[in-house]
């Protein structure tokens, strides 16, 4: 038999569980997308020994993140408030995205290597490399942008509160 109660405490909670599940909804795909790689490290040891099961771990684990920061850019899309906003979740959301890619393109570079070195395997192999070296810099300048927007944003934000506790204080 179900009983309901609407006292005080009951209501809080309620609150606070739906204040984590409106947390989960917006932000969870995101956590999940820093926890996958490192969830993986820690069954890619094991799996080191077995072979071909670890390069798809690491693929497996590339194209889940990938997915999820997608999935994550999406909700931030949906519920940023202001175009500000959307650019700085855009610059943080693209460092993880660039680290998943660079995973990605170790495990293409590993299956590339060129055995016999022939001149076409070892320019696939080239192409490869270099690309991971652009996604490494760019990755490394979107996190310099990513730090110096998300610090002026909160510069901004406590300039603007300073002024309004001003003007409310009359001066």
């Amino acid at each position: 038999m179900y009983h309901f109660c609407n006292s005080s405490q009951t209501k809080s909670r309620q609150q606070r569980m739906n204040g984590f599940g409106q947390f989960f909804r917006r932000f969870g795909s995101f956590v999940l997308a820093i926890l996958v790689p490192v969830l993986a490290l820690f069954v890619e040891g094991p799996l080191q020994y077995l072979g071909v099961f670890y390069e798809i771990t690491r693929a497996a684990a590339s194209g889940i993140c990938i997915a999820l920061l997608i999935h994550s850019w999406l909700r931030q899309r949906r519920h940023s408030r202001s175009a500000w906003e959307l650019l700085a979740w855009t610059t943080v959301l693209s460092v993880p995205l660039l680290g998943a890619v660079w995973l990605g393109l170790n495990v293409i570079r590993s299956y590339v290597y060129p055995l016999y070195w022939r001149d076409e395997e070892i320019a696939r192999w080239a192409l490869v490399c270099r690309i991971q070296h652009w996604v490494e810099f760019a990755g490394l300048s979107m996190a310099i942008v990513a730090a110096v927007l998300i610090g002026s944003l909160a510069l901004a934000k406590l300039f603007m509160w300073s002024r309004v506790g001003r003007i409310k204080a009359g001066e």
